[in-house]
């Protein structure tokens, strides 16, 4: 994928649904529609994604998509915006593969670089149910090993 050309932003992010999945649904890059839960964990009500993206995504730009923070501050942020946009979970399918390519390219844009593949998959999921549930420190090791 190439570098980012424009602000990583919610638009941003559902471009990137739309690309990865527009070949497979009619529906790629638009917010669902009806509530979703996993596992115990109920994910934004549909009618409310919109206004809590731009909330979560306004954050982020304030913050200067976290390119001027410190290691261990950055690490936090990242957890922390990795837990809020996993609960938007804006689409109906595809959330996971959106969200880990979304900060690949926001480690790109500001320089540094993210490897999923240096953290299994299940203490990944673990670690989201835990900052799901408001502990986040799970969240915060996954990010420090896979932030290069």
């Amino acid at each position: 994928m190439q570098p980012l050309t424009t602000e990583p932003d919610f638009t941003y992010y559902k471009n990137l649904h739309r690309m990865l999945f527009e070949e497979l649904y009619d529906w790629a890059g638009q917010v669902r529609t009806i509530n979703m839960s996993k596992l115990r964990t109920a994910f934004c009500p549909a009618m409310e994604i919109e206004t809590t993206a731009n909330k979560v995504f306004a954050r982020l730009k304030a913050n200067r998509y976290l390119s001027a923070l410190p290691r261990v501050e950055l690490i936090s942020e990242l957890a922390d915006l990795y837990d809020s946009i996993n609960y938007l979970h804006p689409f109906r399918e595809g959330n996971g593969r959106v969200q880990r390519l979304y900060f690949r390219q926001l480690a790109r844009w500001i320089g540094r670089s993210i490897n999923f593949a240096e953290v299994d998959g299940d203490r990944m999921m673990i670690a989201t149910i835990h900052a799901s549930a408001g502990v986040m420190d799970d969240l915060r090791q996954v990010f420090d090993k896979i932030l290069e």
